[in-house]
């Protein structure tokens, strides 16, 4: 309620983020929302460009679980424009493309989410077992996949399973994860003792960090 623009927006970015954290969805967006539109009264400072991407990734991925995918999309592709012209450094401006990546799955966009996924793996260079890199190995693996193509998924597949364990878990590793213990271990190769194992890990892993969408898919993939 502030009249200091730049106070207000730190108070609604974070109060945005512990909203989203809590799966308060709606008022989560309403805190971003308005951190977007009074920061459009903020000068072109370099911290006020990080408090705009934490919003606009902040919105997509709020939009992207709830599944408003054209609203996610745009936020998405906001983020990652500027991000670009922040000049982000390689993992950060990965981790962005990473969740339009997933998104895209749900729009079966299989030749521009491979283009993603080899665009992050050429910025991140040498830096292959990464959770940046995990994400990009399969946001190539499961377009190919769906496209037939085995032999790219079981190699980009196996190649996140033998680093991902090692990786401390965040968010966006909830799909890697998922495609080991299920995609690979179970349906290309059935192998059941190995696939729950992995969601094992999986279901701890979201239970540490309170990542429900992570347990839910964990518990959807044992049952099935």
């Amino acid at each position: 309620l502030s009249d200091n623009d730049e106070k207000a927006v730190g108070y609604l970015i974070r109060a945005g983020e512990r909203a989203s954290e809590n799966y308060l969805n709606d008022e989560a967006i309403g805190y971003f929302e308005r951190a977007l539109e009074r920061l459009a009264a903020l000068s072109a400072a370099p911290q006020h460009g990080e408090l705009r991407l934490t919003a606009l990734s902040g919105l997509g991925k709020i939009h992207h679980g709830t599944g408003n995918l054209d609203e996610a999309e745009e936020r998405y592709r906001q983020a990652i424009a500027l991000g670009r012209d922040m000049d982000l450094p390689p993992r950060e401006l990965v981790n962005l493309l990473h969740w339009l990546g997933d998104l895209l799955y749900w729009k079966c966009a299989w030749d521009e989410k491979i283009q993603i996924g080899e665009e992050g793996l050429a910025l991140l260079g040498d830096g292959d077992e990464c959770v940046e890199a995990a994400c990009m190995n399969q946001t190539i693996a499961v377009a190919a996949d769906r496209v037939g193509d085995d032999a790219t998924f079981r190699e980009f597949t196996h190649r996140t399973a033998s680093f991902l364990r090692s990786l401390p878990y965040s968010e966006e590793l909830r799909g890697p994860y998922s495609h080991v213990a299920y995609n690979l271990y179970l349906l290309a190769e059935g192998d059941l003792e190995s696939s729950l194992d992995w969601l094992v890990a999986m279901e701890d892993h979201a239970l540490r960090r309170h990542d429900l969408r992570a347990l839910g898919e964990a518990y959807a993939r044992r049952a099935w």
